[in-house]
């Protein structure tokens, strides 16, 4: 796990001091030791935290909860959790409501840690998504809909007045292929449809072809 030193924490809550204002300093050594060290605590040779997503989720609870500093608790949980995170992989899409409330529910001890791991899983792109990022290709979830409203979409996105009225469906054998015709034909957006097996349909349209992969796994 790529981690944050203690020093490092400090320096970073000197800078939201710097930005945002508040009382700077610990206000508790022990207080902040313990939620650094919580989640790397062993048992017989064994960590009791072994996974890497739980141990980051863990600390900045801590950070938020232990209060080791005079202010600005939530906000050295917030950034921690978010910078540690995309250090060790981990990419988070959330909008700003949706952050402020599962960190202002767990300073308010209305949302505790399993609620705030449970965030961190839902708010994750997955590995499939960031491929389709770095391919200049946003994805748009979506439940399944008609060619009506596909339709409509598609206008607003792509402003092109007249649409087919139907499409011709192409499989894609691989993902590569997908982003492959994305690529070929500019069409930078893919509209994702959830399955009951947290598994996603990906569906790119071009003029009158739809090309179609479905993807087995959310968090391949």
């Amino acid at each position: 796990m790529i981690g944050l030193s203690k020093d490092q924490i400090i320096l970073l809550h000197n800078m939201i001091y710097e930005r945002y204002g508040g009382d700077v300093g610990v206000l508790n050594e022990n207080m902040l030791d313990s939620a650094l060290q919580t989640p790397f605590q062993t048992f017989g040779g064994e960590e009791l935290i072994p996974d890497t997503k739980d141990k980051i989720v863990r600390l900045a609870y801590g950070l938020i909860k232990n209060h080791a500093f005079r202010d600005g608790n939530k906000r050295i949980g917030a950034l921690v959790l978010l910078m540690l995170l995309e250090l060790n992989g981990y990419h988070v899409k959330a909008t700003n409501a949706e952050f402020a409330d599962i960190i202002m529910g767990i300073a308010a001890s209305e949302k505790d840690e399993d609620d705030l791991l449970k965030w961190v899983d839902k708010h994750l792109i997955s590995a499939f998504e960031q491929r389709l990022n770095a391919a200049g290709i946003r994805m748009r979830v979506c439940e399944k809909r008609t060619p009506e409203e596909i339709e409509k979409t598609l206008e607003a996105i792509y402003e092109t007045g007249v649409m087919p009225d139907q499409y011709e469906e192409y499989q894609c054998e691989t993902f590569e292929d997908l982003i492959d015709f994305c690529r070929d034909n500019k069409v930078d957006v893919v509209f994702a449809e959830p399955r009951e097996d947290e598994s996603y349909l990906l569906k790119a349209y071009y003029l009158n072809k739809c090309y179609i992969y479905d993807q087995g796994d959310l968090h391949d």
